[in-house]
């Protein structure tokens, strides 16, 4: 198991933030197409595991091991007698474990066990001949984490799963914790980040920004978001890398105006001027190009105006 950072970038547009207050992350650990299910919750909550079976309960020479937190910390209860109540099979647990990070409880007449504490990286797993007769779930079991609250003017949040691995996969979705209104789920995100493109595969985007009588705006923040895309591709007889999606490249107008930066052939590329309210989606071509001048993929509210520059005259004089 490893620590698995999951960036969650807020697109351009501003819809998320005026539909939206919190992000929900979701994971697969059986591969791309696997099964996705919600690491966060309401509320920060224990890894939980109820009983499905009311008692009393036949246990006498059976045995519940508990591993906490991959067996950080593991705990063995033997029990000897037949016809026992929930409440009882929480004593036998409570005489072994330890409150710091166990917690078995009754539930009517069904008992569990939970985490002591609200960490979603905290996790549990029962083994044994006594969890069949309990009722008791032998499948590794997570807290929760709580959801991630939205706050303008952040466009970018991180998720940290302690309890990732190389091979998982995530998905988020926006979600308004009034109304209950949610987004699509996003494309899928790898735990292990991109290999960059080869140089073969990229392709200079440039452009200059000036006001109406041509001045070069200097200082200028162009951001350019890849609207990614899970699958891989072919490119020119190769595969195509990983593109994560609304991965973003930031870059400055230098005292001409001008901005440049390498973007992958083939991509779709949101590009949007700070402080403005102009964004624009294109399709990366296969030559260097013009970020401004080249048709966009959809309708935007870029406009293009080439200023009337006022050059010197020259004079020959006799």
């Amino acid at each position: 198991m490893s620590v698995v950072t999951v960036e969650i970038p807020i697109p351009l547009t501003g819809e998320v933030i005026q539909n939206y207050t919190r992000i929900k992350v979701y994971r697969s650990t059986t591969g791309q197409a696997g099964t996705y299910t919600e690491l966060t919750g309401e509320v920060a909550s224990p890894p939980t595991i109820l009983g499905t079976i009311d008692g009393p309960f036949d246990l006498d020479g059976l045995t519940l091991n508990i591993s906490f937190n991959l067996g950080q910390v593991t705990y063995t209860i033997d029990f000897d007698t037949d016809g026992v109540g929930a409440q009882t099979v929480v004593s036998a647990i409570l005489d072994v474990v330890s409150s710091d990070y166990i917690v078995p409880y009754t539930a009517g007449a069904k008992m569990g066990i939970r985490g002591a504490d609200d960490y979603g990286y905290e996790n549990v797993e029962l083994s044994g001949s006594a969890c069949a007769v309990l009722g008791l779930s032998t499948t590794r079991t997570y807290g929760a984490y709580p959801r991630i609250m939205m706050f303008e003017p952040l466009l970018k949040y991180f998720f940290r799963d302690w309890d990732g691995n190389d091979d998982y996969w995530y998905k988020t979705r926006f979600q308004h914790h009034l109304t209950g209104a949610e987004s699509a789920l996003s494309d899928p995100i790898p735990a292990v980040q991109p290999t960059l493109y080869p140089a073969s595969d990229m392709v200079e985007a440039s452009g200059r920004l000036t006001d109406l009588s041509g001045k070069a705006l200097q200082g200028k923040i162009i951001r350019l978001r890849l609207e990614g895309s899970a699958a891989e591709t072919a490119l020119d007889g190769s595969t195509r890398y990983w593109i994560p999606p609304n991965s973003e490249i930031t870059v400055n107008t230098d005292y001409l105006g001008y901005f440049s930066t390498n973007l992958p052939k083939g991509a779709t590329v949101s590009v949007s001027v700070e402080g403005t309210s102009m964004v624009r989606t294109l399709e990366v071509p296969d030559t260097d190009f013009d970020v401004f001048w080249t048709a966009g993929a959809t309708s935007d509210r870029f406009q293009v105006v080439t200023p009337d520059e006022v050059y010197l005259v020259r004079r020959t004089f006799p």
